[in-house]
């Protein structure tokens, strides 16, 4: 560890995964700038009282006017110090029905986020960072040192390290009653072995993850987690990406955000969740397979338009430009691919594969794409077949997505008598980590070892070729059609362009 200076490169800029700096207008703030919350603190007056052995009023009392300014610079520096409402922290919580964050290991009733907020010049005696010079802790007035980071514009809790790498937020959204919650419990389970596959590092930042795992428990016998409530926003999850080349190690912060899909049904909705998906650089859309009619709806006439109305606000909010299609890659999903693994490729059954081994026999740093290109050609049949509504609105608001299919469970489940399901065997899920890899390779932490086929072929913008008059004199520009841009490593141009010329 090693102490702050002024010297230190000012490399380190933040963004936080709550507000977004919102109050700033967006601009990131400084590693140095962060706050903490105190491990220090008094639970009331009384308790300075006793720490300091003098009461505020004898202090006042004092007749030597030096002493009595230095004990009450002392007496004032522990108020700042006392247990209290925080209402920068309360304002921003009060949109979604009070916090989510979890008390953890604190004694009695003390909650984190009453404990006092400090920062540098204001109860931070001394900033302590790591061997990068990123400021990871403080030290306060008082000798105690904090590694509680928050940020300075809402005061929510930043995890470790976070500031310190690019990060990539992914918002995952499930339309109402496509499983979300179990989906997200069970990709987090099995995150570090998913990453593997590709070649990846992956290890969590904060206690949101294994507190949501514990929370929304997947299990032989045990009730499937109830989802998120539409007004409830879930903690943040964070982990960190590990690529390694050679002797080089390179991380990247991934943020995922837990939408419920009711929150997306109308503009109006969104007004509280917009920000998490306006800053989302991935989306991972969950759909039930009852409302792309892969299987027998007895509700028939109930949600049915669900992906279609969340499709439509989802662009509304990340494209402000009007007839400009949102290039955000969006994972388009079916979930609980196991009810309807009849009319499914094969191959939605099975489990997903390492690419490849690089030359120390190591899974690659590859997605699967010569795999996932079978899956999605004949997934991308059974959409326009079943679901062209899905299909024409994707097409025409959306550049970059894809269709999966993904099974949570990987097993039947039975209902109990409040209606809850049960699986009835240990639960083996099926490709959900395909859409997250996916998105790996869209953000450019992995290659693909085949070209990925686009569902639609893109119509590229005309050419205009330059053709020579008779005997090389002059000549015109001819137009000509764009041809068919068919896999996503194809650049999609902006424009006409010309080619040749004089």
């Amino acid at each position: 560890m090693a102490n702050y200076t002024a010297n230190n490169e000012e490399k380190y800029q933040i963004v936080c995964p709550y507000c977004f700096n919102e109050a700033a207008g967006g601009k990131p703030f400084s590693h140095k700038d962060v706050h903490f919350r105190a491990e220090t603190y008094y639970a009331n007056p009384g308790a300075i009282e006793q720490a300091l052995g003098t009461s505020k009023i004898d202090i006042e009392m004092m007749s030597n006017a030096k002493e009595r300014d230095k004990a009450m610079a002392r007496y004032e520096a522990a108020e700042r110090f006392l247990l209290r409402e925080d209402p920068v922290y309360n304002k921003f919580w009060k949109d979604y029905d009070g916090t989510t964050e979890r008390e953890g290991r604190m004694d009695g009733d003390v909650k984190p986020w009453n404990l006092p907020v400090i920062s540098a010049g204001n109860g931070v005696q001394r900033l302590t960072t790591d061997e990068d010079g990123f400021v990871v802790a403080a030290m306060d007035d008082f000798g105690k040192p904090t590694y509680r980071r928050v940020c300075p514009y809402c005061h929510n809790p930043l995890p470790m390290g976070f500031g310190k790498h690019r990060v990539k937020n992914i918002s995952i959204i499930g339309i109402t009653g496509a499983g979300k919650t179990v989906y997200i419990s069970q990709l987090l389970k099995g995150m570090t072995d998913y990453a593997a596959k590709s070649g990846l590092g992956a290890f969590f930042t904060s206690d949101h993850e294994s507190n949501f795992i514990q929370d929304n428990r997947v299990a032989k016998g045990v009730p499937l987690p109830i989802g998120t409530l539409p007004n409830r926003l879930s903690q943040p999850m964070f982990y960190d990406i590990v690529q390694t080349r050679g002797s080089k190690v390179k991380e990247d912060t991934i943020v995922l955000y837990d939408i419920a899909g009711e929150n997306c049904r109308k503009a109006g909705d969104m007004v509280r969740f917009a920000r998490f998906i306006e800053h989302s650089d991935g989306l991972i859309l969950l759909i039930d397979p009852k409302q792309l009619n892969f299987v027998v709806n007895d509700n028939a006439d109930e949600d049915v338009d669900a992906p279609s109305l969340a499709l439509n606000t989802l662009h509304a909010v990340l494209e402000k430009a009007e007839n400009k299609k949102c290039t955000i890659p969006i994972a388009v999903c079916v979930s609980k691919s196991d009810q309807c693994f009849d009319i499914l490729p094969a191959m939605a059954q099975d489990h997903v594969q390492m690419a490849g081994q690089d030359e120390t026999g190591m899974p690659s740093q590859e997605f699967d794409g010569r795999s996932y290109n079978q899956l999605s050609r004949e997934l991308t049949d059974l959409m326009k077949r079943n679901a062209m509504s899905v299909c024409t609105i994707l097409q025409g608001n959306y550049l970059n997505f894809n269709f999966f299919a993904v099974s949570a469970t990987g097993c039947e489940c039975v209902q109990n008598e409040t209606g809850r399901s049960i699986p009835v065997m240990k639960p083996e899920p099926r490709r959900i980590e395909e859409p997250i890899l996916w998105l790996f390779k869209q953000f450019g932490y992995i290659q693909s070892n085949e070209n990925v086929y686009r569902p639609f072929p893109v119509k590229q913008p005309d050419k205009e070729i330059w053709k020579k008059g008779f005997m090389g004199l002059g000549g015109h520009w001819e137009r000509v059609a764009g041809e068919l841009a068919s896999f996503e490593e194809d650049m999609i141009r902006d424009g006409v362009i010309r080619i040749g010329g004089k």
